[in-house]
């Protein structure tokens, strides 16, 4: 055989079986959740649960402004973290977990108004595999065309109810449908500007960092929404006023190189936020 053939066909040969080695030690790791939930939402807490907990070894759970542990949330297998109510993680707490996790683990985060399916960690741990463990994975994922500036209302979503016939990389995945390998990215909220917007924190670290966000294939009905009209939730008050959103939004899409402005300055009364 040709010398240089040879060496080419050598080479490939060795990444093929390193990929393989690669995904069977993902497929091997412990299967960890991490899900936030506020009081509004206790009465669904037991059914959501009832889904995740069979399906994790381990689920950390950020109760946001619980007065005290409730009884669904005492199991063997979830770590419940109480958190008042003026705390600047919010829905950003489905990421405590990881800080506490420090062993390699596959990561899955979880909603308190998505009831998932029995197979859904397994298929999402597939999903991470697929991708060698380099991408995060989800279910409902977002687009922001040019020329649009409203993070609200200048979007293309691929909702999670709704069937995806093929994986698609997209700008954002929603966090409460999020899974990835624990030593993808380092993860920590503490860092982020706002406790409220962990979908696009997410998605701005990702992209610093090179790393694609794949909203995976799925038929319809496979995740199912609860109440999704609480004046409560985080996306009511976005659809209300997403000025904050859309500021750190101009900044995720100059890293995508979509836009060469510069993203407007953080208030300064806004930064604890």
């Amino acid at each position: 055989m040709n010398p240089i053939l040879a060496a080419i066909t050598t080479r490939l040969i060795a990444s093929v079986h390193s990929s393989r080695q690669r995904k069977l030690r993902l497929a091997t790791l412990p299967r960890i959740g991490g899900m936030a939930s506020i009081p509004t939402r206790a009465g669904d807490l037991e059914q959501v649960l009832a889904c995740i907990v069979p399906q994790v070894e381990r689920l950390y759970l950020f109760l946001h402004g619980y007065d005290a542990i409730p009884a669904v949330a005492r199991h063997s297998r979830i770590v419940p973290v109480l958190a008042p109510a003026d705390t600047p993680f919010r829905a950003s707490g489905k990421f405590h977990g990881l800080l506490q996790q420090t062993a390699p683990c596959l990561y899955f985060c979880f909603d308190d108004d998505i009831l998932y399916p029995p197979d859904y960690v397994e298929r999402m741990a597939a999903a991470v595999c697929r991708y060698g463990g380099r991408a995060f994975v989800g279910v409902h994922g977002t687009d922001y065309p040019e020329p649009g500036t409203s993070y609200a209302r200048d979007r293309r979503t691929r909702p999670f109810p709704k069937r995806l016939r093929a994986d698609r990389v997209v700008d954002e995945l929603g966090s409460g449908t999020v899974a990835f390998a624990s030593g993808l990215m380092n993860i920590d909220p503490r860092r982020w500007p706002h406790g409220d917007m962990e979908d696009l924190m997410l998605a701005i670290d990702a992209e610093r960092n090179g790393i694609d966000r794949i909203a995976i294939r799925r038929p319809r009905g496979w995740l199912v929404p609860l109440d999704q009209s609480q004046p409560d939730s985080l996306w009511a008050r976005t659809l209300a006023d997403d000025s904050r959103q859309s500021a750190q939004l101009a900044e995720l899409k100059m890293l995508l190189g979509r836009s060469k402005r510069q993203p407007p300055a953080r208030p300064a009364s806004l930064a604890a936020r």
